[in-house]
C-alpha cells in the first residue's frame, strides 16, 4: 500500500496577507485546494515567517511576522517547516514563540532546533513505509546572533550528507525539503544543483526545494525526482509569477516515489490562494513541463546555459512584475513603485548584467544598509 505525501511552497502570514486578516478573518486558502491536502496521509509546508505574540518587525517590508489566530485556517497542513531565510525575522523570541504557538495548535513542525542538541528529522510511518524528512535551508535574511540557542541545518555544511546516509542506512525513504535557489528564476543555479544531487549521492530518495518565488520544473538524477522550487503558495508579492504555485503530490511505495502530480494554485487580488482557470492552470502545467526539459536537454552543459538563461529569467520577472503592478496600481501608481523602490530595481539591473551562474545565494539581496519601507507603502492597493 502506498503512502502519498503531499508538499506545498512558501506560506507567508505576515505583511498584507496578517494585515488582512487582522481586520477581517476569511478563507485564505480555498476548500478545494485545502481537500486536495486532506486528502494525503502527510502534508507539509514551509512557514515563510515566524508566528508570534509579540509581533515585533520593525515595519519593514522585507520582516515577515503572523499572528496565532491566522494558524486556524491552516488545518489541512500537518507538518510546518522551519529551516528558511525568514525564520529569524522577530529573533530568538520570535522563533521561541512560533514553535509555542505551532504546538499550541497541534502541528508538527521540523527545522530549528537547539544547538545543544542534535537535529533530528521528522518520522513518518505508515504501512511498511518509514519516511524521513530532512529540511534544510541556504540564505539566511538575518544571521543568527551567536547567543541564540535555536540553529538549523545549513546547505554545504557535511553533516546533512551525513544524516541523510544514516537514515537511509537505517531503512528509511529520506525526503529532502530544500529552501533554496536563486530567486525570482524558475531554473536552479549550477551551485544549487551540486548540492542536492549531492543529497540523492548520500541516499535522498527524493527532493523538494522552495524559495525562489516562482513554479519551477524538475528533473531525475541517477532515477531520483528532484523538484525545483514550487513557488509561492500564501504571499503577497507583487508579480503574477509570484502569485502562481503548485501542490506536489507523491505516490511512495517500496521505498521509491512511483508517481507524482502537481495541481496549480494561484493568489488572486483579495490574497486568497484559489484554484487558476483551466487556460491558467494548463499554462502553469506547460511551464512547468517546458523548464524540466530545458534541465535535462542542457544537462552536459547546465552551467553555460544557465548563464543566459538566468538574464531572461530576470527580464521576464521584471516584465511580469510591471504587468502586474500596472494591473493594480494603474499605470501612474506602477511607476511611482518603481520610484520608490529604484534602489532594488537597480539590483535587479546589476544581477542582469553579471553573470550569476557562479553564485551559490543571492546574499546581496539583502543588503545591511538597504531602504526600508513600511508595508503599506509598497503593497497596499
Amino acid at each position: 500500500m502506498s503512502s502519498q505525501i503531499t508538499f506545498i511552497g512558501d506560506v507567508m502570514l505576515g505583511r498584507m496577507i496578517g494585515s488582512k486578516y487582522d481586520k477581517q478573518p476569511y478563507n485564505i486558502v480555498a476548500q478545494e485546494l485545502q481537500d486536495v491536502c486532506k486528502s494525503s496521509d502527510l502534508t507539509i509546508a514551509n512557514l515563510e515567517s515566524p508566528v508570534t505574540v509579540t509581533k515585533d518587525s520593525e515595519a519593514d517590508h522585507l520582516q515577515f511576522v503572523g499572528s496565532e489566530p491566522i494558524l486556524k485556517e491552516f488545518s489541512f497542513v500537518n507538518l510546518f517547516t522551519l529551516a528558511n531565510n525568514h525564520i529569524n525575522d522577530a529573533a530568538e523570541t520570535g522563533m521561541d514563540e512560533t514553535i509555542e504557538l505551532l504546538e499550541r495548535n497541534g502541528f508538527k513542525h521540523n527545522g530549528l532546533f537547539r544547538k545543544s542538541n542534535e537535529y533530528q528529522s521528522y518520522i513518518y510511518n505508515s504501512g511498511n513505509e518509514s519516511i524521513a524528512i530532512v529540511t534544510v535551508t541556504d540564505m539566511m535574511n538575518i544571521p543568527f546572533d551567536e547567543s541564540n540557542k535555536w540553529q538549523c541545518l545549513r546547505v554545504g555544511e557535511n553533516r546533512v550528507n551525513e544524516i541523510v546516509s544514516q537514515l537511509k542506512a537505517k531503512g528509511f525513504f529520506v525526503i529532502v525539503y530544500a529552501h533554496i535557489g536563486a530567486l525570482f528564476t524558475r531554473f536552479p543555479n549550477p551551485a544549487t544543483r551540486e548540492f542536492l544531487h549531492g543529497y540523492i549521492e548520500s541516499g535522498a530518495g527524493c527532493v523538494v526545494t522552495a524559495h525562489s518565488h516562482c513554479l519551477g520544473g524538475m528533473e531525475t538524477y541517477k532515477g531520483i525526482p528532484v523538484f525545483h522550487s514550487l513557488g509561492d503558495f500564501v504571499m503577497d508579492g507583487n508579480s503574477f509569477r509570484r502569485r502562481r504555485s503548485a501542490i506536489l503530490t507523491l505516490n511512495i511505495e517500496g521505498c521509491q516515489v512511483r508517481n507524482w502530480f502537481l495541481t496549480p494554485a494561484e493568489i488572486n487580488d483579495n490574497y486568497e490562494t484559489v484554484s487558476p482557470s483551466k487556460k491558467t492552470a494548463k499554462k502553469m502545467l506547460n511551464d512547468f513541463d517546458a523548464v524540466s526539459k530545458k534541465i535535462e536537454k542542457h544537462e552536459n552543459k547546465y552551467k553555460s546555459f544557465y548563464k543566459w538563461q538566468y538574464k531572461k529569467e530576470m527580464m521576464m520577472h521584471t516584465f511580469s512584475t510591471l504587468h502586474y503592478l500596472t494591473h493594480s496600481k494603474g499605470i501612474f501608481g506602477m511607476f511611482r513603485l518603481v520610484f520608490v523602490r529604484f534602489e532594488e530595481v537597480f539590483r535587479m539591473f546589476k544581477w542582469v548584467s553579471t553573470d550569476r551562474s557562479n553564485v551559490q545565494r543571492d546574499d546581496d539581496a539583502i543588503l545591511p544598509d538597504r531602504k526600508k519601507f513600511k508595508q503599506d507603502e509598497l503593497f497596499k492597493n
